[in-house]
């Protein structure tokens, strides 16, 4: 199997260092380090579409 290649994506996660971590004071919440997805793009419900897809696809792998 294939490793996919780690990318950021605005509005779902973001990699960060260590001084980002430290110049917010440590705090861990997402908002702090995500950006905001740009207009247009993959919504809250196309995700949720796309995790229900993979939901079905386990199921089948797992029956």
């Amino acid at each position: 199997m294939e490793r996919a290649t780690y990318r950021d994506e605005p509005g779902f996660c973001a990699s960060v260092g260590l001084e980002a971590v430290r110049h917010h004071g440590y705090e861990l919440t997402p908002s702090r380090y995500v950006s905001l997805a740009p207009a247009g793009s993959a919504t809250q419900d196309d995700r949720r579409g796309e995790l229900q897809a993979l939901k079905r696809n386990l199921d089948v792998l797992f029956d």
